[in-house]
């Protein structure tokens, strides 16, 4: 018997059980996986306070990427029994046994370790669909990275120093700075006690960057654009400006995405600049899906070579995921968090 963690109720206070089951079949072209870890990922959060548009309706089961080994191949499977692999799940996650279609997964170099690869997949996708195929980023282009500290952070920081950028990102604590440092960042911002947008005038010689990465929305947004160079693209790939104080509600949404919608398009094209939306959930299905799976290959093998390392701030138990989502919500986290499923 497998079990899982089922979101029943979504909401302020959402209700999380532990759900046994029993996986009997596996389809062809498929696998059976036994999870060893599962990533945390901010849309899970989303996803529990009721505001993650794509989610399943309740009882459904959160998680989008995990790692572990083969149970069992269906006919026709390019996998066998044993391999270590990793792969998107798009929800389902939270589970000590999943079954996931052949190509939804990838088959992990000998020497990786699950717990590292479970941190890969939404995190360097994201960094690098948000570099380098909305942004462009090119050699000595300046970037600003908000979060640097967090999982996408961390890697877009990386990923951006590999292609010749200059980075600047911005974080909440002294921890955090020591921690976008390590990761390679040029300058780091404490939001906190510097007004970022100015920071970035003074350490770029008012010539602004030329790419953002920002998690936060509402109202940051009009802050990135003062500190934005001509031809600049913004790349928003949340809206975490909606979750004051640790609360989330549909009222904060509508508030962030109103606060968000103050560019015109003679704004944009007066400012010779743009701003990009990137959703990941939206390339599954999609004509562009196989530029996802990409990126997660060229993430596992960057990681195994030592080119990229990954940050794992936090452990926790597959029940104790109603903590790992608080913790993330409240920004105590550094990295990536991930569950231990077995």
């Amino acid at each position: 018997m497998a079990k899982r963690m089922l979101l029943t109720r979504m909401g302020k206070k959402p209700v999380i059980k532990t759900e046994i089951f029993e996986i009997k079949e596996v389809p062809s072209k498929s696998v059976h996986i036994a999870v060893s870890y599962a990533g945390v990922n901010f849309a899970d959060v989303l996803m529990a306070l009721g505001l993650y548009p794509d989610a399943p309706k309740p009882p459904a089961v959160p998680g989008y990427e995990i790692a572990g080994k083969v149970l069992q191949a269906g006919k026709g499977s390019i996998f066998k029994k044993g391999d270590s692999v990793a792969a998107f799940t798009k929800f389902g996650g939270y589970s000590d046994e999943v079954i996931l279609s052949d190509d939804q997964v990838i088959k992990l170099p000998a020497a990786m370790d699950l717990k590292t690869a479970a941190a890969v997949p939404v995190n360097y996708t994201t960094a690098a669909l948000a570099l380098k195929s909305m942004a462009r980023v090119r050699k000595d282009d300046w970037v600003l990275i908000h979060a640097g500290s967090g999982g996408v952070g961390t890697l877009a920081i990386q990923i951006a120093k590999t292609e010749g950028a200059k980075v600047i990102t911005t974080v909440g604590s002294q921890v955090k700075i020591k921690t976008a440092k390590n990761n390679g960042a040029d300058y780091v911002i404490n939001y906190r006690e510097q007004r970022f947008e100015e920071e970035v005038l003074k350490i770029t010689n008012n010539r602004g960057v030329d790419i953002i990465l920002d998690p936060i929305g509402g109202k940051i947004l009009k802050k990135d654009f003062a500190c934005l160079s001509d031809t600049g693209r913004v790349i928003l790939f949340g809206l975490s400006d909606m979750l004051k104080n640790g609360k989330g509600s549909k009222l904060g949404l509508a508030s962030s995405f109103f606060k968000s919608l103050a560019f015109s398009p003679m704004l944009l094209m007066n400012r010779n600049a743009g701003i990009f939306g990137l959703n990941m959930l939206e390339f599954f299905g999609s004509p562009r899906e196989q530029v996802i799976k990409d990126y997660l290959s060229e993430g596992i093998n960057a990681v195994a070579k030592g080119k990229i390392k990954i940050n794992i701030g936090a452990e926790y138990n597959l029940e104790d995921v109603y903590q790992a989502h608080l913790d993330l919500l409240s920004r105590k986290t550094i990295g990536k968090s991930v569950l231990k499923c077995r």
